[in-house]
């Protein structure tokens, strides 16, 4: 649209105040008209391989496309796709450069809600430092309302037990607490949970304070000021991204369904803020660090100039 409408005036208007109008440089509209001008057959966008070198080679864009595609992450967020694209080393290329050949390619990215100035949640450097516990409510096509008591690592996001019960359960909580630490053993843990009647109780609180236990409970928005947003989020997460998205019938299947989905988050789908691990990966200790899966990216930006100045199609000689 852009190159277009200079065409159209330049007779009358000269190009340099055409370009004032949309706030773009010469160099910028030389390219824009490369682009619309000269069909290059060598790029999957039909972009001039010769003036754009750096662009991802047809290849790259198809793996885009198969990732994006692909049913078994059609709910993940963009970053997990990407970081599960260059952990299976099919795909060496920036963030950016993926979220832009998504927009390119059509896949639009979902609207999200922006953080409170005022937003200041808990930190953690290391796991087993808190954990944290909430019940969301999942209902069933028969109606039947199951609720999700999980407990979660603050600091790795790993999911350390869940259950299912008929209503929300001190019991459960107890057990998901007891279980954990007779696993883990935690030297010394913070126990972070909401103020609901499945939290604070006797069960909770005199297993808590045993002796032998050195767990210390910290109740969101009375104790501290923080909420218990790590966990809020993750109910959202494996709500919309593995449980909405499918028809759960009844009980049995839902309960295949959570293992299933449980499986995946904690093991198969990277996270961005986890510097592309899985949080099983975090949990056990590896160092959160992007590094590690882009160290080789340069190198391969380099091959890619290389390949496209290579690949030149007649329009570019």
């Amino acid at each position: 649209m852009i190159v277009n409408t200079i065409e159209s005036v330049k007779d009358s208007i000269p190009i340099s105040k055409a370009l004032k109008i949309f706030n773009i440089s010469r160099s910028t509209f030389k390219n824009y008209k490369a682009i619309v001008i000269h069909k290059c057959n060598a790029s999957y966008f039909k972009w001039c391989v010769k003036r754009f070198s750096n662009q991802l080679l047809p290849t790259e864009v198809e793996t885009i496309k198969q990732y994006m595609t692909n049913e078994d992450y059609k709910f993940w967020s963009k970053s997990s796709i990407y970081l599960k694209a260059i952990r299976d080393e099919k795909l060496q290329c920036c963030l950016s450069t993926f979220y832009k050949y998504c927009r390119l390619l059509g896949f639009n990215n979902r609207p999200r809600k922006r953080k409170a100035d005022d937003y200041d949640p808990v930190k953690t450097s290391r796991p087993n430092e808190l954990w944290c516990a909430d019940v969301t409510i999942f209902k069933t096509t028969d109606t039947i309302k199951h609720h999700i008591h999980f407990l979660i690592d603050h600091f790795s996001k790993y999911i350390i037990g869940y259950k299912i019960c008929s209503s929300s359960s001190s019991i459960a909580i107890k057990e998901l607490l007891d279980n954990a630490y007779q696993l883990h053993k935690p030297n010394k843990l913070q126990f972070l949970t909401d103020g609901g009647s499945e939290n604070v109780n006797t069960t909770v609180s005199n297993f808590i304070n045993s002796p032998e236990i050195p767990i210390e409970h910290i109740i969101a928005q009375k104790d501290v000021v923080f909420s218990n947003s790590m966990i809020e989020a993750l109910n959202k997460e494996i709500k919309h991204q593995f449980l909405f998205p499918k028809t759960i019938d009844n009980e049995n299947q839902f309960r295949e369904i959570l293992e299933q989905s449980v499986e995946v988050y904690n093991n198969i789908r990277p996270q961005m803020n986890l510097g592309g691990n899985t949080p099983i990966e975090t949990f056990n200790g590896m160092t959160i660090d992007i590094s590690k899966y882009t160290q080789n990216f340069n190198e391969h930006k380099a091959l890619r100039r290389q390949l496209n100045k290579q690949n030149i199609c007649k329009v570019c000689l």
